[in-house]
């Protein structure tokens, strides 16, 4: 009806501005053609736009949940991709680290819903069956379905902002193309969590670049530099350190890789460093004489004790090595001649990401929607320990079959 009040308005307003012109009926008629053709088609675009704009906003879950698992797809085959390539460049890993994140995030929606879904039509099933997992953490990720309006929000804002990230990825692909390719690319990631730190690949490129970085400044022959690594208790600190310290790239470029913990700093002088520590790698045949020092501080250290323990070690050190000063406490970032590295622990995200490549492998764990309802569950009870979670999905692995609605928590046979 409104419609027609403006086509009439609209069509008397024309009437009213021809007729004083003297225009004959033929003219007038095919003036009211062209005006009423105009609006016409006006009018259908808009209700054409308008229909597909409430049909978009109207989409089911579905519908989202199968528009989501493409993106995710796309935003997997680029970090992927950008996981076989060396990069170097701080700006590019931190972009990488950003799109992990949103993949992460992305996975971990879909797992939700998963879950929420497989609770629906179990419960229906099993309506008085008492959970053998934890009830409290089942409420937190599949009893959301109670508040749809909520969770039809989640999805919609994971869909914009993975959106976002893959509109704004062109020029990080275009740039990825110029760093080389690793010398081995693992069939799938399972195979990978084994030799690598889940989730740290960017703080490990991080501190391999200040490692392998070559010292050309003017006065570098007498500077020794120092990276500081800080985060809370178990984050991970020893561990990065540990995989920094395997890996092929550094053992060929020092010489001797040496390790000291709090104990072996009381006195800080020189005879600390010639007898004091571990060695954890010596190779002198190969690194130039360079040598890396770690040091793990379980305590802070005086200012007064660190100045002597540098002088000690850059006076007793060649050119080239390098140290790593590994910590809790925020107050040896000043110790630093480079900006610190502070670890955080991994979002829920994605460790429920690691905990499910862990358990289901090189298999889809979409396939398996109760065993991913199942595994969602139990990544809870591991409250984020990487050890209980490669323990547990260890003894899961060879049971992909539920039997009688429970995942097994033994091997057959055991």
């Amino acid at each position: 009806m409104k419609t027609h009040s403006v086509l009439g308005q609209v069509l008397r307003e024309v009437s009213d501005i021809c007729r004083p012109s003297g225009l004959s009926n033929t003219h007038m008629e095919v003036i009211f053609s062209a005006a009423m053709g105009e609006l016409a088609s006006r009018s259908i675009s808009f209700l054409v736009d308008r229909y597909l704009k409430q049909r978009s906003a109207e989409a089911t879950e579905e519908e989202r949940l199968h528009g989501l698992q493409r993106l995710l797809l796309r935003l997997h085959v680029v970090v992927e991709e950008a996981d076989d390539r060396l990069i170097t460049n701080q700006a590019m890993l931190h972009q990488l680290s950003i799109l992990r994140q949103e993949m992460y995030m992305g996975y971990y929606t879909l797992d939700m819903f998963s879950c929420g879904a497989h609770e629906d039509n179990r419960s229906k099933d099993y309506s008085f069956a008492p959970s053998k997992f934890n009830p409290a953490k089942r409420v937190c990720f599949c009893n959301a379905n109670n508040d749809g309006a909520a969770q039809a929000e989640l999805l919609e804002q994971v869909l914009g902002s993975i959106r976002n990230t893959i509109e704004d990825v062109n020029e990080f692909i275009i740039f990825l193309n110029s760093y080389p390719r690793l010398h081995r690319q693992p069939y799938n990631m399972y195979l990978l969590l084994d030799k690598c730190m889940f989730g740290r690949q960017m703080e490990m490129e991080l501190v391999m670049n200040f490692l392998l970085q070559s010292q050309t400044a003017p006065g570098a022959a007498d500077h020794l530099a120092v990276l500081p690594i800080v985060g809370p208790r178990k984050v991970g600190k020893s561990t990065l350190v540990e995989h920094v310290c395997n890996d092929e790239r550094v053992r060929n470029h020092f010489s001797q890789i040496l390790f000291f913990n709090g104990d072996h700093l009381k006195d800080a002088i020189v005879e600390t460093l010639r007898d004091g520590g571990r060695i954890k790698h010596q190779n002198g045949g190969m690194g130039g004489g360079r040598t890396l020092i770690i040091i793990e501080l379980l305590l802070d250290i005086e200012e007064p004790v660190w100045k002597r323990l540098y002088s000690a070690a850059k006076s007793r050190i060649t050119s080239g090595s390098k140290m790593i000063i590994v910590s809790r406490s925020d107050k040896i970032a000043s110790f630093g001649t480079t900006e610190s590295l502070t670890l955080q622990f991994l979002t829920q995200e994605a460790y429920l990401y690691f905990f499910k490549v862990r358990s289901f492998g090189s298999t889809r764990a979409e396939d398996h929607p109760k065993l991913a309802s199942m595994a969602m569950e139990m990544a809870n009870l591991t409250s984020g320990c990487f050890m209980s979670a490669n323990i547990v999905s260890g003894v899961l692995k060879p049971n992909l079959t539920p039997i009688s609605g429970a995942w097994p928590l033994q091997p057959s046979g055991i």
